[in-house]
C-alpha cells in the first residue's frame, strides 16, 4: 500500500515542483496590468459579503500576498498565510488530490499557451474547511488566474471562498471548470482526461477495477453480479470491499464515513477520478 502524504509533506512537494517549473520557465512579459489587478481588488474588497473570503497568492513561492474577510471564520488576514490555508484542509487525500489537479492545470497551461486570460477559465471545487476554532464547514473555492505571461505561465492566482454550511456530511469536492472559451471546450475536454489520471493512488488496480464496476452500475446489481462481472469469487469480493473502506478511510481522513465499497466508488466518481 502506497505511503499516504501528511498535509505538510504534499504542500512540501507541491512548492518543490512549482519552484522547478519556473526555472525552466523563465519568461517575465506580464500580460495583466497593474490597472487591471487593483480595479480587481478593489471590486473583490466592496462586495464581499457575509462568510466571504479571498487571497492572492505567488506562484513561484507560494505566499499570500493580498487577502481580505478571512476574519468572517476567525483568522487574521494581514498574517494569514499557505501553512494555515493547508491545515485548515483537514483531509490529507482530498489535498493530494488537488495537489494532482494543480500540477495538471501548470503543465497543461505550458503547453498550451492560448488558454489563460485574466480571470478565466475558473476552477470550482467544494472543500471540508476549518475555521480558527477547527470547527468543520464546507466552502466553495474558485481559482483564477491573476497573473500570467505570455508563454502560458501562472504567476499569481486568485482564491475565492464562500461557507456552503456549517458542518461537514461525506461532500465530494466535484470539480470543474467555468468560463472556457467556446473555441477551447474541446481542449480542455482533453486536459481533464487526463488530469485526473490518479497518479499514486491508495487502492490496488484490482480494487479500482471494483470501484470502476461500482461507479458505473445504473442496474443495481448484485453481490454475485459484481463478482461475475470483476472476475473473483463472492467471498474475495467481500474482502476487497473491506480493503476499499478502510483505505479509503485512511486516505480521505477521519472526517469521511464511508460504510459500503459502493459509497467510495462514488464519492470517487464525483472527485472526477472515476469515470
Amino acid at each position: 500500500m502506497k505511503v499516504k502524504k501528511t498535509q505538510l509533506e504534499e504542500f512540501k512537494s507541491l512548492k518543490e515542483f512549482t519552484k522547478k517549473q519556473f526555472l525552466e520557465n523563465q519568461s517575465e512579459d506580464l500580460l495583466v496590468s497593474e490597472k487591471e489587478q487593483q480595479d480587481e481588488l478593489m471590486k473583490l474588497t466592496n462586495g464581499l459579503r457575509y462568510e466571504q473570503f479571498f487571497f492572492i497568492v505567488n506562484v513561484s513561492d507560494f505566499n499570500i500576498v493580498y487577502a481580505k474577510g478571512l476574519e468572517e471564520i476567525g483568522y487574521h488576514s494581514d498574517t494569514f498565510d499557505m501553512m494555515q490555508y493547508v491545515q485548515a484542509i483537514p483531509s490529507p487525500g482530498i489535498l493530494q488530490l488537488m495537489s494532482l489537479m494543480w500540477r495538471k492545470i501548470f503543465e497543461f497551461n505550458i503547453e498550451a499557451k492560448t488558454l489563460l486570460a485574466f480571470l478565466k477559465p475558473k476552477f470550482i471545487v467544494q472543500l471540508p474547511f476549518k475555521n480558527s476554532q477547527g470547527e468543520l464547514m464546507l466552502v466553495k473555492r474558485t481559482i483564477s488566474p491573476f497573473q500570467f505571461t505570455s508563454d502560458g505561465k501562472l504567476l499569481q492566482y486568485l482564491s475565492e471562498f464562500t461557507v456552503i454550511k456549517k458542518g461537514f456530511n461525506n461532500e465530494a469536492p466535484e470539480p470543474r471548470f467555468t468560463d472556457i472559451p467556446p473555441d477551447l471546450v474541446d481542449k480542455y475536454n482533453v486536459f481533464i482526461n487526463r488530469a485526473f489520471i490518479w497518479e499514486n493512488s491508495p487502492f490496488s488496480p484490482k480494487e479500482m477495477i471494483i470501484l470502476q464496476a461500482y461507479a458505473s452500475d445504473t442496474e443495481n446489481k448484485s453481490l454475485d453480479e459484481f463478482a461475475k462481472v470483476t472476475e473473483v469469487t463472492a467471498s474475495t469480493l467481500k474482502f476487497y470491499n473491506k480493503e476499499i473502506i478502510n483505505k479509503a478511510k485512511d486516505y480521505f481522513g477521519e472526517h469521511y464515513t464511508f460504510s459500503t465499497a459502493k459509497e467510495v466508488a462514488h464519492f470517487l466518481k464525483r472527485c472526477g477520478v472515476l469515470n
